[in-house]
């Protein structure tokens, strides 16, 4: 039987201690009012808000999983010594998702009485066409009120920097904003306009003149759930009503969005299977939520009304803006640029010939060839994922199709990638229900206590990030994210756990180089893995448990096909010696390893491999001893 429709969880903001405080803040909740714009509903109960690919009982009109939520202006203090990803953000206000951003449980009516002039879809992390919820609605109603579509993108370097996001995810990004923008123009004759903004702060008044000199009366966007992203999103909402502006946000990034999936007692989960075991109930039982015409969690949204010819000339100027390739401060080498572009090119239909290919050839073997880093098991469609040029729903469609419809049962590896999906949605949701995972707090507040080693010199942090750490498996999975800004899972597990256990150093310092070097870096997935290795988070590996790096090499790379691959110096080396060249090989043999790097015509350099730099044996007790320590076990 299925369950019925939840009120709204209760506010997680006492026990996550991040009430915003709006004193001295530039943007005020406004009043409540019935103005010819968007009724704004006073969230009075408003909750908040490592996988491989590496939200009620009061009714409403027609609403959905995917369905516009009414603009919500939650008041947030966080603390003198919160941050929120970064130190020192520069705003004063949060956007919390809570119950205006959950279908039903919002307090009052939403009625949009806004005429419609143009409309606009801010694309964010969501660059495609298809099944693209916020953008199917908005070309609706600009087809239905006869007047233009356009797309809108903003680039803002501030951000980048602050979210510490990789120059590699950017410069990819930037590709797939390039394949979207001919596809809107080749398809649907809708341009779409590129705004760099210097400085975040900025964002709502240049959205405002944007709107104003295009003549647009609506804005749509697919919401995103970060605490920073969803501050932007109360600004701008705040200043549009200001104005007898619209803003349509949408729910899209899950596959069962943030609020639905709860707990019997109506509270988030925090442990990935029961969570899970609901997940997958509610997708299944899909049809019987919602009132039948309506969009369930796994239907598609419909493909996006064109604009009429005469756009092109009404809108000439926005059809010439183009696409950077760079961004200050985050280009690449122009030798990492061709490899990335090789090994990941761009645009919709190459996301969906990967999916394709994946389905058809490796999903049913994924669950035993996904943990081995040298085979080619994986998906490799997180960076499409990442960046929105592929819906999650499009990913778990396909995976169901070819195990006949089943989500469950039937091949295990359908099962298990499925897994990997469920994992995705499920960091989204502690992020959402849990804002303090944004501030740079671990999700056990109880582990804030554990002692990180010294490392005054950096030494030790350096020679992880650099893959000198003397452990094979470790220093290929390092140098293989530096190479090509990804990383097997398997590996991210390992390198995570070498870093936060072995060299106990504090998991913000991985997490954060991650996200400056993935190309699928995707804050929620990201944070959620870290913490995990670290036991510091939801559902995360018990202390006690920490990997052996030399036993996690010999088991999934075996011949050792990823460590040569990766580390030159070992190339020559087979057997035992590959996985533990320090402890196998004597001192004069061990010296030897070791290859040319030529510079130039005159200049060579000659690379040697690490000794171990910590003894893992003794740093598993150091580790043991300082976990115990903080947790008072």
């Amino acid at each position: 039987m299925p369950p019925k429709k939840r009120p709204a969880p209760k506010s997680q903001l006492a026990a996550d201690q991040t009430t915003l405080d709006l004193t001295g803040s530039t943007y005020k909740r406004p009043r409540k009012n019935n103005d010819p714009a968007e009724v704004v509903v006073n969230p009075t109960d408003a909750s908040h808000g490592a996988s491989s690919i590496s939200s009620s009982a009061l009714k409403r009109p027609r609403k959905s999983p995917g369905d516009p939520q009414p603009s919500a202006f939650a008041t947030a203090t966080l603390p003198a010594a919160a941050i929120s990803r970064k130190v020192a953000r520069d705003s004063a206000t949060t956007t919390t998702p809570g119950t205006a951003t959950i279908p039903g449980a919002a307090t009052a009516a939403a009625v949009d009485t806004t005429p419609v002039s143009n409309v606009i879809m801010w694309f964010r992390t969501d660059l495609r066409v298809q099944d693209n919820r916020a953008l199917s609605a908005a070309a609706a109603l600009a087809h239905e009120a006869g007047r233009n579509l356009l797309a809108l993108y903003v680039i803002s370097p501030q951000d980048f920097h602050l979210h510490d996001d990789a120059p590699i995810k950017i410069d990819f990004r930037l590709r797939c904003l390039e394949a979207l923008q001919r596809r809107l123009d080749q398809e649907l004759n809708v341009p779409l306009a590129v705004l760099m903004v210097e400085k975040r702060k900025d964002i709502p008044i240049m959205l405002l003149e944007f709107m104003k000199k295009w003549e647009a009366s609506h804005m749509f966007w697919n919401v995103e759930y970060e605490v920073d992203e969803s501050r932007r999103d109360t600004a701008v909402t705040h200043l549009f009503h200001q104005h007898r502006l619209s803003t349509r946000p949408y729910h899209d990034q899950c596959i069962v969005q943030p609020g639905h999936c709860l707990t019997k007692s109506e509270t988030p989960y925090t442990i990935f299977t029961p969570f899970k075991n609901t997940w997958l109930h509610l997708v299944e039982s899909h049809k019987s939520l919602f009132t039948p015409g309506e969009l369930g969690f796994l239907e598609s949204a419909s493909d996006p009304c064109p604009n009429p010819p005469s756009t092109r000339d009404t809108l000439k100027p926005l059809f010439s803006d183009a696409v950077p390739a760079s961004v200050p401060g985050f280009a690449l080498p122009p030798h990492q640029k061709s490899l990335v572009a090789s090994h990941y090119p761009t645009g919709e239909p190459a996301a969906h010939a990967k999916l394709a290919t994946f389905v058809t050839s490796k999903i049913a073997s994924y669950h035993s060839a996904r943990d081995h880093p040298a085979l080619d098991g994986s998906s490799s469609l997180s960076p499409y994922l990442a960046s929105g040029v592929l819906s999650p729903r499009q990913a778990l469609r396909a995976a169901r199709a070819a195990n006949h419809n089943k989500l469950q049962t039937g091949l295990q590896g359908v099962v298990m990638w499925v897994s990997e999906l469920v994992w995705r949605d499920f960091y989204r949701h502690v992020l959402y229900h849990f804002p303090r995972v944004c501030m740079c707090r671990a999700f056990k507040p109880e582990s804030e206590k554990v002692l990180w080693a010294a490392d005054p010199d950096g030494s030790m942090f350096r020679a992880w990030c650099e893959g000198k750490t003397g452990y094979p498996i470790v220093d290929a999975g390092m140098r293989q994210l530096n190479e090509i800004g990804w990383m097997h899972n398997r590996v991210r597990m390992c390198v995570a756990m070498f870093l936060s256990k072995d060299l106990l150093l504090d998991w913000r310092k991985g997490e954060k180089y991650f996200m400056q070097h993935l190309i699928d870096g995707d804050f929620a997935s990201n944070n959620g893995g870290w913490q995990w290795a670290a036991s510091t988070g939801t559902d995360a590996q018990p202390y006690f448990r920490i990997f052996n790096p030399l036993l996690q090499s010999e088991k999934f790379d075996r011949d050792g096909a990823y460590i040569r691959k990766w580390i030159p110096e070992l190339a020559g080396l087979r057997g035992q010696a590959l996985h533990d060249p320090s402890g196998v090989l004597d001192k004069k043999a061990f010296e030897k390893l070791g290859w040319v790097l030529v510079l130039s015509v005159i200049v060579c350099q000659t690379r040697r491999y690490s000794r171990p730099i910590v003894d893992h044996k003794q740093a598993r007790e150091r580790a043991l001893a300082a976990y115990k320590k903080a947790l008072a076990k």
